[in-house]
């Protein structure tokens, strides 16, 4: 005699896993915030800032990478003598989709040197040229311009993320300049802003300031050594005061982790992830929000 059996609604959709055979597609809705980049004496660029509806797949698994904020550049008592480093990627990857990402924020200047491009460029010093935003080139745009070039000023300030971002101020004689302005979502209920520029570094006479880092978790410019970008912001770091008679040894301001969230309709949430990202709902979702890397499973 045949033997029947009956599958519940939790036992037929994980039927298969293990086994290759991936369920019904549904769509969620992503914000991908890379790493803010480290300042020099130029603010540090925002981490790129990506948001989008993705489709994924019941009994798949995504893997999502939250990026660490770049380090602070290091030196002398009088300049920046080594860079600091871009901020780390953000992404979401996994079956049947096409990896999704944001570009670590680029490392503000040392002396006399140029911003680096990224997600939202870094601020140069002095007459140095900013770093570009938005590279790699997406569309909507993840990052704003890096301030610079100027005249002989400090430092200019780092670009804010994301596609409202404003690019970095450019620095006034011997002043820094202020970093670029964040973006706003409301993802998880209530709206939050992200990647802010960090603020560039003044040079060392009397009178001639740092300056603040854009609002979404930029650094300050600061004396000996700059702001750190904040975390789960993504924001930039601060640049420090520079040549002549810096205190030593001088830093910029290290850049502020990325974040990733994923708001998935509540009647497909799997409850299977790891990572401990935290967990709250909003409407009709069911938000995932990761400070550090981790997973789901559709």
């Amino acid at each position: 005699m045949p033997i029947t059996a009956t599958f519940g609604a939790a036992s037929a959709r994980g039927f298969g896993k293990g086994l290759g055979g991936l369920g019904d597609p549904y769509d969620i809705t992503v914000l991908m915030v890379a790493g803010g980049g480290g300042g020099g004496h130029g603010g540090g660029g925002g981490g790129g800032m990506r948001t989008s509806t993705l489709t994924i797949y019941e009994r798949g698994t995504y893997t999502i990478t939250v990026g660490a904020g770049g380090s602070g550049g290091t030196g002398g008592p009088s300049t920046l003598q080594n860079d600091g480093t871009a901020g780390g990627v953000s992404s979401i990857a996994g079956d049947e989709l096409t990896t999704y990402e944001a570009a670590g924020g680029g490392r503000g200047g040392a002396y006399n040197s140029a911003g680096a491009n990224g997600g939202a460029g870094g601020g140069a010093w002095n007459s140095a040229s900013g770093g570009s935003g938005n590279t790699p080139s997406v569309s909507p745009s993840q990052g704003a311009n890096g301030g610079g070039p100027g005249g002989y000023t400090g430092g200019h300030g780092g670009g804010g993320g994301g596609a409202s971002g404003s690019n970095g101020s450019g620095g006034y004689q011997y002043a820094g300049a202020g970093g670029g302005s964040r973006t706003s979502n409301a993802m998880t209920g209530s709206s939050m802003t992200y990647a802010g520029g960090g603020g560039g570094g003044g040079r060392a006479y009397p009178g001639h300031g740092n300056a603040g880092g854009g609002s979404g978790g930029g650094g300050s410019g600061a004396n000996g050594t700059g702001g750190a970008g904040t975390d789960g912001l993504g924001g930039g770091g601060g640049g420090v005061k520079g040549q002549p008679f810096g205190s030593s040894p001088d830093a910029g301001g290290a850049g502020g982790d990325g974040v990733a969230i994923l708001s998935i309709p509540t009647t497909n949430f799997s409850d299977e992830y790891t990572g401990s990202p935290t967990k709250t709902t909003s409407g009709s979702n069911t938000i995932l929000k990761y400070t550090g890397d981790g997973t789901y499973t559709g």
